[in-house]
């Protein structure tokens, strides 16, 4: 007897891409006749969403609304490859930024380094980059800034705002174009076998395309360097704002997901040795006898990317409790309610709601009722600062309710 594992991926010429809640569902159903869920949070979307475009009486495309890319998605965080392996089919990609988001630039080298990390000719396919949101103010005033930084690298920025339906034509316009070159050129080589004519260019291509987890390592035991050379690293060194404060953070998670740190380990690299990745120069440190790291002004390669791992990956119901009992103050600790409150956006109207849930069915509200939570007491939650209140009407079941505003 033998298995078969049938593996279903999407069919679709566009697929939109980006990070939660940058509008990809709103798109979608801006431009075909799609009904997805939209709603004003992240992860609203569990399930790609398929909508046709048609230009006129012969020109349609397919369309795919894939659902939010996380950090690490190319490992399986989030729904990883439950996402990304839809994408493969798509011939074009319109990569939707959040114009919203503080950080722009990061958000969208961080979806694109998750494309590259799961498969290098998903981060090959033709695509577009779209800033969405123009309808706030703040999205508007920065979209210069990104446009620019986006240009100086060779990419034409489009904007849009999708609740408006303002841009999104041109959008889609530019995205067919692409799928109708990408056919033609299909066409094109089947017909006639191509003849390299150009072996430079060709050669600066295969360097840019260059997967990251490709790479040699040399020693020079005099100097105690170590020298980590690959096009792919020396391209994302290259591309990466260091101004960012998460930055640093990021460049040791990608060390760490591509195998730098496990290699140099089984090459021998020793305390405070040099270690040169690209442009950057950085010194390895070891964990001490108490298991804490001892920093430096550069970075670390191996501990950090540890620890952020361990509480990116930390669960939402893992959390202690302390009490003050001067101030009358509780205090509830744990990664992964500390990383929840961060990616939740509190200016949307259901976001108290769904806290209030969160915190209900991870055993926050039980936990502190058993430690005896008294009416008006401040709770602590991450770096949101709370008032509890009981509501208990006889015979009904006790109702616990949030005020919740972010500590200053």
């Amino acid at each position: 007897m033998r298995w078969l594992e049938l593996e279903l991926k999407l069919v679709a010429d566009v697929g939109i891409v980006g990070a939660p809640n940058a509008g990809k569902s709103t798109f979608l159903s801006v431009i075909s006749a799609a009904q997805p869920a939209i709603a004003n949070y992240p992860f609203t979307t569990l399930l790609p969403n398929l909508g046709v475009v048609s230009f006129d009486y012969d020109a349609t495309v397919v369309v795919a609304d894939l659902p939010g890319l996380l950090e690490g998605a190319h490992r399986g965080f989030g729904l990883g490859h439950e996402f990304l392996r839809h994408s493969e089919r798509c011939s074009v990609l319109v990569h939707v930024v959040d114009g919203s988001s503080p950080q722009t630039e990061y958000e969208f080298e961080a979806v694109r380094l998750e494309l590259e990390m799961f498969s290098p000719e998903l981060a090959e396919k033709p695509y577009l980059v779209v800033y969405n949101k123009m309808d706030l103010p703040d999205a508007y005033e920065n979209w210069k800034t990104f446009r620019d930084s986006l240009r100086s690298r060779g990419i034409e920025p489009f904007c849009m705002s999708a609740v408006k339906s303002e841009g999104t034509h041109d959008v889609i316009c530019a995205a067919y174009e692409l799928v109708r070159r990408r056919k033609e050129a299909a066409k094109e080589e089947v017909r006639t076998e191509t003849v390299n004519l150009n072996y430079v260019a060709d050669l600066v291509k295969k360097k840019r395309n260059a997967p990251i987890n490709e790479f040699e390592i040399s020693h020079d035991s005099s100097s105690k360097t170590w020298y980590v050379q690959g096009s792919g690293l020396q391209r994302f060194v290259q591309m990466t704002n260091w101004r960012y404060m998460d930055s640093d953070r990021r460049f040791q998670h990608v060390l760490d997901a591509c195998g730098v740190n496990k290699s140099l380990l089984k090459l021998g690299v020793k305390e405070g040795d040099t270690v040169v990745v690209g442009d950057m120069e950085l010194v390895w440190h070891d964990y001490d006898n108490s298991g804490s790291i001892m920093r430096t002004e550069t970075v670390n390669l191996n501990y950090v990317a540890d620890l952020v791992k361990k509480k990116r990956n930390a669960p939402i119901n893992e959390f202690e409790i302390s009490h003050d009992s001067s101030s009358k103050t509780w205090y509830v600790q744990g990664s992964g309610l500390q990383r929840f409150v961060q990616m939740t956006n509190w200016r949307y109207m259901d976001s108290d709601r769904r806290f209030q849930h969160v915190l209900d069915a991870c055993g926050v509200n039980k936990s502190l009722l058993k430690l005896g939570v008294k009416e008006g007491d401040t709770v602590v939650v991450g770096d949101m600062e709370l008032v509890w209140h009981d509501y208990d009407n006889s015979g009904s079941i006790s109702k616990r309710k949030w005020s919740a505003e972010p500590s200053r």
